[in-house]
């Protein structure tokens, strides 16, 4: 590998950002080969662990960190939070060099460390507010949310889902109220109706 690196090779990248935000013109410029005299150099989200397969990838640096959404069970509020990748994603992360010719992985973390990681990430269904999820189901109309939820692999837990529901009853009830209020102020001060009628 020292061989391969020059003092000149360091004002020689082509630096290429992937991740779901670029447009997909962007994203196709990660499959071109790299110019003569250039190194390609993909900065990559987990878009990259299994999703996609760059020919010419030669080397993967791993931080071990991955970004997933997670709902915080206080305040039911859903951001994305960063924290620690499972093995199984590491081992994805990996398997993106060497697909045409020999790679390299080089993990950020010591060995202890990753021997002491997750071997699987907790489903998002596990972290993540089940509002959304709940929503879906009732558009679908295939059944009740908890039946149709106890189906999946790692199914939530009956709190969760029923703490859900009742969100969303109580924000259609305000929301319902929001739009009865407004219509009552429109019809009286836009077309001159009055509070009685």
């Amino acid at each position: 590998m020292r061989n391969n690196y020059s003092e000149s090779d360091k004002y020689k990248w082509s630096i290429l950002p992937l991740h779901s935000s670029i447009t997909s013109e962007e994203q196709q410029k990660v499959f071109l080969p790299a110019k003569p005299g250039y190194r390609k150099i993909i900065l990559a989200t987990n878009i990259a662990e299994s999703s996609i397969t760059v020919p010419d990838v030669k080397y993967v640096i791993d931080f071990c960190l991955t970004k997933s959404l997670s709902c915080d069970p206080a305040t039911n509020y859903t951001c994305l939070r960063l924290e620690w990748a499972s093995k199984y994603q590491c081992v994805q992360r990996r398997g993106r060099c060497g697909r045409v010719s020999e790679g390299f992985c080089f993990r950020l973390v010591t060995k202890k460390f990753y021997d002491q990681m997750p071997q699987e990430a907790v489903p998002e269904m596990g972290k993540a507010s089940l509002e959304a999820v709940v929503l879906q189901v009732k558009i679908l109309n295939m059944g009740s949310p908890e039946e149709i939820l106890a189906l999946a692999i790692d199914p939530p837990k009956l709190s969760c889902i029923g703490r859900a529901v009742a969100n969303l009853k109580e924000v259609f009830c305000k929301t319902c109220r929001f739009f009865f209020i407004f219509a009552v102020l429109f019809r009286v001060f836009c077309i001159g109706g009055s509070l009685d009628a």
